[in-house]
């Protein structure tokens, strides 16, 4: 199990610095959410889990496509290996086959397994409809995450954005509209999507989106780490650090000035501090 994690978070920060599936690209905490998501993907598809039931049922009852550990299919199992080792083309390769399967879920596993490995190969406009297909077999808010941040990265701005809404939307219908998973969201989500707009070249789209991040700290008032990483946000100064650069392509020296402002009047004392620590105008 330790193997498997550690493999997941190299595996989640190397596609997370090319396309920004991690959960937060403005936070080293997200590569850590990400890799337990993708760590439940690989447990799941390699048929590790172990019942008692599993233990009573003879081997020649179970079914050709099972394991003896789990009476889950193991076809993939080698696919799943060629991604761990970052062999991404050998994870298409040996994915492709069962995209088609009859099966529900070994279909949708597969096809989620060729998006990883397309976009482990920077191949983005591969691995879109990939991951269209996995979100009309399953439409969570984190397959939406996927489909809009891949558009965005392809410069599919409309279909980036609609996914993105639809994303929020079904995000508000699986967590309620709890004020602590609003900021799970925009700590997350948001940051990535927007990461996505930018990295794409529409550093305007990504500021409509970074809006609502910056919100939250002024609401929150609070900038400590521990008091953040709590609620999942982004560290402050990671915040100010990663935000700047972005910032800068949008608005004037004045227009940016003033829009720090509106932050730097609403934290804390130590929130005030890092301004000046990051070179951030105010």
């Amino acid at each position: 199990m330790k193997i498997l994690l550690v493999i997941a978070v190299v595996l989640v920060v190397y596609l997370t610095g090319r396309i920004g599936f991690g959960l937060a690209v403005l936070a080293g905490l997200g590569f850590v959410v990400a890799a337990v998501l993708v760590l439940i993907l690989i447990t799941r598809l390699s048929g590790k889990k172990e019942t008692g039931a599993d233990a009573a049922v003879p081997e020649e009852t179970k079914s050709p496509g099972a394991s003896i550990e789990s009476s889950e299919p193991v076809e993939l199992a080698p696919a799943i290996e060629a991604l761990q080792s970052g062999n991404f083309q050998k994870a298409i390769d040996l994915a492709e086959p069962y995209v088609r399967d009859v099966r529900d879920e070994i279909r949708i596993d597969a096809m989620r397994l060729t998006g990883f490995g397309h976009a482990g190969l920077g191949q983005h406009a591969q691995a879109y409809p990939c991951w269209v297909a996995v979100t009309e077999a399953e439409p969570s808010s984190q397959n939406y995450l996927n489909v809009a941040s891949t558009a965005a990265v392809i410069e599919h701005f409309d279909e980036a954005e609609a996914a993105y809404l639809t994303c929020q939307r079904i995000y508000t219908q699986e967590r309620g509209a709890d004020p602590v998973e609003g900021l799970i969201f925009n700590g997350q989500y948001q940051a990535n999507f927007l990461s996505s707009l930018d990295k794409a070249g529409r550093s305007d789209l990504a500021f409509k989106y970074l809006e609502p991040l910056a919100g939250f700290y002024r609401s929150l008032h609070i900038t400590d780490s521990t008091f953040l990483h709590l609620r999942q946000m982004p560290f402050f100064e990671v915040f100010l650090e990663q935000s700047l650069p972005l910032v800068r392509r949008v608005l004037d020296e004045d227009a940016l000035t003033a829009w720090y402002r509106t932050t730097y009047d609403a934290v804390d004392e130590p929130g005030q501090a890092m301004f000046a620590r990051y070179h951030v105008p105010h």
